[in-house]
């Protein structure tokens, strides 16, 4: 008995279906990506949110001058002093301190912010800026208690700053 011959093997399975026009389920090969687009223009500006509550720091007073502002309470206070002077031709050697003015709010001796002056010969406006805290131990009362700005050169005669800065704030 002849026998028949034996089958050929059957074709590998492709595992990418060739790609028909119409079927996007079979989308064939993809190729190499092209350049960017140009970029868009910038949308609008959102409105901008609500404020958000009020932190824990200092309710600063601010004053110009030798004067600062006048204190109507007893209490503590944060004082920040920002001082320029001119400068001179021979150089002077001071101090700067802020005192109240009130003899209601000087029971004893204030603790008082001070500042030493060094003003170099021939040297252009100085700045200098001192903090601290100062107390006013008794209530002024209505006129109030207001600090003021001391400076005096080494031999005691007064320094005139051409800028005081006061800020201060109860603590």
């Amino acid at each position: 008995m002849l026998r028949a011959p034996p089958a050929p093997p059957a074709p590998p399975v492709a595992t990418e279906l060739p790609a028909i026009p119409g079927r996007p389920d079979r989308p064939g090969a993809t190729g190499t990506g092209g350049t960017a687009g140009a970029t868009g223009p910038t949308g609008p500006t959102a409105a901008p949110g609500a404020t958000g509550p009020a932190g824990l720091g200092l309710d600063f007073t601010t004053a110009t001058g030798i004067v600062g502002p006048t204190f109507t309470r007893a209490g503590t206070y944060f004082v920040d002093v920002e001082v320029e002077f001119n400068g001179t031709s021979t150089g002077i050697i001071g101090v700067c301190y802020a005192q109240f003015n009130s003899s209601q709010a000087l029971q004893d001796d204030i603790v008082a912010p001070k500042v030493a002056v060094v003003l170099p010969p021939n040297f252009g406006e100085q700045g200098y800026s001192f903090a601290g805290m100062s107390e006013l131990p008794l209530d002024p009362g209505p006129s109030g208690a207001t600090p003021v700005l001391v400076c005096a050169e080494s031999a005691g005669n007064n320094l005139t700053p051409i800028l005081v800065n006061w800020w201060i704030a109860p603590v």
